[in-house]
């Protein structure tokens, strides 16, 4: 990113708020500490210059990231653009926090280009990259969990493959958002599913979390677990070691 940006984000840094930063993301290590406000007003303020100039270069901080995406979601440009920029941008995501962040700006963007960010959303689906994935996952549950696509957005998460853990956390927020969106729906879609074993009860833990959700409903779910379990113990019986035999006496 422009070196004259990159030094400005240097002196908003909080240290406070990097330590904050680097304890929900365990890893990353190239973390000012500027928060989302600081970097949205430098984001509006770029857009009334030459915004583009500020996209030379590559990203050193998470910030520079956080910063490009806003640019990339919401700077004034013709679809086309915006479209190529995304498919620039994805492949550098490297955090959730990141991918999410982008997935929550590009709102106007999906609702103005909504055949363009559906067949976007989708083509992440089965990529190689765990945040490319995630992309796809995440701009699903925030822009398409309407009617009109919630069959057709639970039948694509199901076909979700990728073993990244934040690949299989995004399947189950999603299937737990689209549960409060149509809950007989999405009951009769958890009772045929194949989602493996880990997403499966993470989607049924953040449904039953929920405060939206009833206690009737929670015990439901719950009953949905026990049987699921019991089923793959039926399929996938335990391997007994095979037991030595004692000399007889």
């Amino acid at each position: 990113m422009d070196q004259e940006i990159r030094a400005k984000l240097e002196q908003m840094a909080e240290q406070p708020y990097r330590q904050f930063q680097q304890g929900l993301l365990p890893g990353v290590q190239n973390i000012l500490g500027v928060r989302m406000p600081a970097l949205r007003q430098m984001a509006r303020q770029l857009m009334g210059q030459d915004w583009q100039n500020a996209l030379d270069g590559e990203d050193l901080y998470q910030e520079e990231m956080l910063l490009r995406g806003i640019l990339v979601a919401s700077a004034p440009m013709p679809p086309e653009q915006r479209e190529a920029l995304i498919r620039d941008y994805v492949p550098r995501i490297g955090n959730w926090a990141v991918c999410d962040s982008f997935c929550t700006n590009l709102r106007q963007f999906a609702a103005q280009n909504r055949q363009l960010a559906w067949q976007l959303s989708l083509c992440y689906l089965q990529a190689e990259q765990e945040f490319s994935v995630r992309f796809g996952i995440v701009m699903l549950l925030e822009h398409f969990l309407d009617p009109e696509h919630l069959e057709d957005v639970l039948c694509h998460l199901d076909r979700v493959r990728h073993p990244g853990y934040y690949v299989r956390m995004a399947v189950a927020w999603a299937v737990s958002m689209a549960y409060l969106r149509d809950r007989d729906q999405v009951t009769d879609y958890l009772k045929k599913c194949t989602l493996d074993p880990f997403t499966y009860h993470k989607a049924l833990q953040k449904i039953r979390e929920s405060r939206r959700v009833t206690e009737e409903d929670k015990e439901k779910l719950e009953s949905m677990k026990r049987e699921r379990d019991k089923r793959a113990a039926q399929q996938n019986p335990p391997v007994l070691k095979k037991q030595s035999i004692p000399p007889e006496i």
